[in-house]
């Protein structure tokens, strides 16, 4: 008798491609696996390797794991139930480290049979976690951890905490103080409202005064750090195909932000290139050239950017003189963002991953001291 467990049509890739598939024998006995390769005449070949069989589990990992709401120290997530159910309920771990889980992690809590649901407390503000579910069926018997899932806290309201002005006789400088909450920090203008800012820091040292003068201050806080792409190349499939172009990504911002970074997986180093920042009539108004310092296709190299970005829509180009071999990957999250496979001559091969900081601006906190 043979059965076909697995049929895998139009295989077009240079990298290894993980496959599996479940299957229960009809009854107990010795098996053989096999595998039969075909195609039209004249083709490359296909390598096999790193084949294992082992025993399906008992308890199943759930499906669709969701962030449902973050504040600054906690995040309420869902998922969907597996099937069948795990007799014991579910165990949750979640970290600001990308390294999966292992079958003898330590969860970070923990729900019990038929809640899909759980609220985690005490997280940092403005910190990017990563998040795994698994089912628990009793003792060692646990299931797999389900694909990882992401969010950001948020950062913690700005407000300044205490305050205090300066007086002098005659003609000088005065020393002002105001304190902000943990997180934020103080901004001094000359102006209730808009204008710009004339220091940074909780100690102002104003400029020689001959009159009464209105300094204000106000409390801010950074936002925390959105991350978009998938964690590692490992994690991906997919094929590739030949470009003579530059690979590219389009995104929408749609709340002014800056986009801090971008990270590249490179196979081998001393390869160069360009990250070019291009507006929505095409036209260039940033470059960030690169040469590749990692090798091995998992270790990312984090190219620095910081360039603010108000709303509109924008495209990255990846510019490299020699062909390409990329694969475009779409994802819509909140700004929508793209990620590209590039492979360049079979030697580099690089995920880009787009990081956008949210500056949080709440001039609401405004301090106004006046100097006598």
């Amino acid at each position: 008798m043979n059965v076909t467990l697995l049929d895998l049509l139009n295989i077009n890739n240079t990298a290894f491609q993980v496959a599996s598939v479940d299957f229960t024998p009809v009854s107990s006995g010795v098996y053989y696996i096999g595998f039969h390769g075909f195609s039209i005449a004249d083709q490359s070949f296909i390598a096999i390797d790193d084949i294992s069989v082992t025993v399906s589990p008992t308890c199943f990992e759930p499906t669709d794991v969701e962030v449902l709401s973050v504040t600054n120290n906690s995040a309420n997530i869902s998922w969907t139930a597996s099937v069948p159910p795990p007799s014991n309920g579910y165990q949750y771990y979640y970290s600001t480290s990308p390294t999966p889980p292992t079958l003898a992690t330590v969860p970070s809590g923990s729900v019990g049979a038929g809640v899909t649901s759980a609220t985690i407390l005490g997280l940092t503000a403005s910190t990017f976690y990563y998040l795994w579910v698994r089912g628990f069926c009793g003792g060692v018997d646990r299931s797999v951890w389900s694909e990882v899932q992401t969010f950001t806290t948020e950062c913690n309201t700005p407000l300044v905490t205490s305050s205090s002005g300066a007086s002098r006789c005659g003609v000088g400088t005065l020393n002002l103080t105001a304190i902000p909450n943990s997180g934020s920090f103080i901004e001094w203008y000359d102006v209730p409202t808009g204008g710009v800012s004339i220091f940074t820091g909780n100690n102002f040292t104003t400029p020689s005064l001959n009159s009464t003068t209105v300094y204000y201050a106000q409390a801010k806080a950074f936002g925390a750090t959105a991350k978009a792409g998938p964690i590692s190349p490992l994690t991906q499939g997919g094929t590739t195909e030949n470009s003579t172009f530059p690979t590219s990504m389009s995104f929408d911002v749609l709340t002014g932000t800056t986009i801090q970074a971008v990270d590249i997986f490179p196979l081998a180093s001393g390869q160069s290139g360009e990250i070019v920042l291009r507006n929505s009539f095409n036209v260039t108004i940033a470059t960030f050239p690169f040469t590749t310092s990692v090798t091995g296709g998992n270790t990312p190299q984090t190219i620095s950017l910081n360039y603010p970005l108000p709303v509109g829509t924008y495209n990255l180009y990846i510019v490299i003189c020699q062909p390409l071999a990329y694969e475009v990957i779409r994802q819509e999250p909140l700004i929508r963002m793209f990620q590209v496979w590039l492979k360049l001559q079979e030697i580099l091969l690089i995920i880009l991953f787009i990081i956008f900081s949210i500056i949080g601006d709440l001039r609401q906190n405004v301090f106004q001291q006046e100097l006598l």
